[in-house]
């Protein structure tokens, strides 16, 4: 895929681009603790292009960073009220090695939030605003999050838990989890494997080589889709509360459990060219 380089490529040139307002010195890891006052709907770019990075909100209408920096890497942070800029870039023009940091962050709920990664372990908690956030490698995880959410990744696994209004996965390799999401989504892999646990996901499940998995889904006024080339669909449904099933493969018949489910619960429907479907019940 060529979504490696241009993830690498910008997140390169964003940080050459990035003016450093606030530089941390030093030989070794560098201890950070820095806050900025923000507007509580403020916009926020962060660059950490490696290490782990949590986000939270508070009620307090500024930014705050605290962690350390990577012995070879450089802190920059500033802005005005209404836009922030944290990251991290290489000490030397010279060092190939990718910048480093350890941070917990914590901001407005109604911030706008932006991040970039390339091989890093990130978890969004209550973020209420907008958050964007792209990696290649590592973890990444998005908590009681609202607003518009759109995650996108190479090879990083991504975990999504009680989410509200749209949201938007796009992976390659790296497996998509939902948990108890209550939105619009539209989730998009190629091979990463997707599973959907309980929550109304109204919209979109794609994969072309990913098996699927949807399990006590509750979409009363809503409607999944549910589309693989080759992968593997298998859908655990509650027969009592069971959406209308509309189920087709050209791998043959559905297997499993003879369920219709019933449009007063939603309707799922599911389609595969290659792979299977199956319909298990829940007690």
């Amino acid at each position: 895929m060529n979504a490696r380089g241009l993830l690498d490529g910008a997140l390169t040139a964003a940080l050459l681009l990035c003016p450093a307002a606030v530089h941390a010195q030093g030989s070794a890891a560098t201890p950070i603790d820095r806050g900025f006052a923000a507007t509580s709907d403020v916009t926020m770019r962060i660059y950490l292009p490696k290490g782990r990075l949590r986000v939270s909100t508070w009620t307090r209408d500024s930014v705050h960073v605290r962690g350390t920096v990577g012995a070879t890497a450089s802190f920059f942070g500033g802005g005005s009220r209404t836009h922030v800029k944290l990251g991290v870039e290489a000490r030397l023009a010279s060092d190939t090695r990718l910048p480093d940091a350890d941070w917990v962050v914590q901001v407005p709920a109604r911030a706008r939030l932006w991040i970039k990664q390339i091989d890093g372990d990130l978890e969004v908690t209550g973020v209420q605003g907008e958050l964007e956030a792209y990696t290649v490698a590592g973890r990444m995880a998005a908590r009681s999050v609202g607003g518009n959410v759109m995650l996108e990744s190479i090879d990083a696994p991504v975990t999504v838990e009680s989410a509200r209004g749209d949201l938007r996965v796009r992976g390659s390799k790296g497996a998509v989890v939902l948990r108890d999401v209550d939105a619009t989504v539209s989730v998009a892999t190629v091979s990463g494997p997707v599973k959907v646990t309980g929550g109304r996901p109204d919209g979109r499940v794609e994969t072309i080589g990913g098996d699927v998995v949807i399990e006590r889904p509750q979409l009363t006024k809503a409607e999944l889709e549910v589309q693989t080339h080759s992968g593997g669909i298998t859908l655990r449904v509650d027969p009592r509360k069971a959406p209308l099933l509309n189920l087709s493969t050209r791998a043959g018949s559905p297997t499993g459990e003879r369920i219709t489910g019933q449009a007063a619960f939603g309707q799922l429907v599911a389609r595969s060219f290659k792979g299977a479907i199956i319909v298990q019940r829940l007690p």
